[in-house]
């Protein structure tokens, strides 16, 4: 485990790198590729090659808006933390826009099959959603940096009257 540096104001802070976001999407990749994949196998068993087109499409579709969150964070948050939360907040409108377009794109009822679509997309949103918020818990983020104490604050006052 690393041990803290000491800040210049005499705050710890971690070793760790400055932004967790590619860590995390190689986590949520690692075990989203292979759900995917699992529901496009049993697609293909049930519904031939528009049951795994359709999974894969709608998993890979889920996976790419996904990840355009976490490059995002990695770029921002190198470039300029303070900013991290708007570059989230205006990604998010990205990927709701994208979404849009999604739903208006024509599909060909040949290789489309809805119900396969709809599994991938769930599965891999699923699967994508707990991975992250897994690792996302696990992440310790500094959110305040306290400074320290004055002399003769409150805490020097209380102590000098024993």
């Amino acid at each position: 485990m690393a041990q803290p540096t000491p800040a210049p104001q005499g705050a710890a802070v971690s070793d760790a790198p400055s932004t967790p976001w590619l860590g995390i999407l190689s986590w949520c990749l690692a075990f989203t590729v292979p759900a995917a994949l699992v529901t496009a196998l049993i697609g293909l068993a049930a519904a031939g090659t528009p049951g795994v087109v359709s999974a894969l499409a709608a998993a890979g579709v889920v996976v790419l808006f996904f990840a355009i969150s976490l490059v995002v964070g990695h770029f921002v948050g190198h470039l300029a933390p303070k900013a991290l939360m708007g570059a989230f907040a205006l990604t998010y409108l990205v990927k709701v826009i994208g979404f849009g377009a999604f739903l208006l794109v024509p599909t060909d009822p040949s290789w489309f099959d809805r119900a396969w679509a709809t599994a991938g997309a769930v599965v891999a949103l699923i699967v994508w959603q707990g991975v992250e918020m897994y690792r996302f818990s696990r992440m310790r983020l500094r959110v305040f940096d306290d400074p320290e104490p004055a002399h003769g604050g409150a805490d020097e006052q209380r102590g000098s009257g024993t």
